[in-house]
């Protein structure tokens, strides 16, 4: 990777980073098997695509910087791999949606446990899967070129019908090998621990 490359996607000069397809299958696969939901394999799993674009949306319908993601509403399955330089207003959104409507949230975003957005909204998520590795994105017009991320990633799952939460370490490369961290109550330890770094 190139030093103008690292330092794009490292900050917010750049936000149409494109999901990985085999990583966003990867998901297709989890969800079906956790909520035990129909997928012919042919349409796309997730009915929204809520931060996306005419060249990279994962799914039929999706909002784009003309029509906002932030100020819609979201209904049934969203994907949402949001600009970075707006990760805590979509995490919010994520989560109000989910609890409002309903809306079941797959949400990719940094693992930066460190951060306000991680600690005040996501530690709220039905479940938080730390990803082994480094995604390769790509930006549309690369032609499929890609390089390994700067920062660790998270899937982030927001659903209000969740009975309990949980914390996994998730390598989706090797058949979804899932190591659970903690579920409820072990989980309010950690998140206590997270909030106990707040300044």
């Amino acid at each position: 990777m190139d030093k103008e490359t690292t330092r794009k996607m490292g900050s917010s000069e750049f936000q149409a980073w494109q999901t990985p397809r085999p990583f966003f299958e990867a998901v297709e696969r989890l969800m079906v098997e956790k909520y035990g939901l129909f997928f012919d394999g042919e349409n796309p799993f997730f009915e929204l695509d809520a931060a996306a674009s005419a060249d990279n949306r994962l799914a039929q319908k999706f909002f784009s910087e003309e029509r906002s993601g932030l100020v819609e509403e979201w209904h049934g399955r969203v994907w949402c791999n949001p600009p970075y330089n707006q990760l805590k207003a979509f995490a919010l959104k994520a989560f109000q949606e989910s609890q409002e409507r309903g809306a079941l949230v797959a949400l990719l975003i940094p693992a930066r446990t460190d951060t306000a957005a991680f600690q005040d909204i996501v530690s709220r998520a039905a479940e938080i899967r730390f990803i082994r590795g480094r995604l390769s994105f790509t930006r549309p017009e690369d032609q499929g070129a890609s390089d390994p991320a700067v920062f660790p990633s998270a899937l982030v799952i927001f659903d209000r019908d969740a009975k309990d939460r949980r914390v996994v370490f998730w390598n989706w490369r090797d058949g979804g090998a899932q190591l659970e961290a903690f579920a409820e109550p072990k989980i309010n330890t950690f998140i206590q621990g997270l909030n106990s770094t707040i300044l």
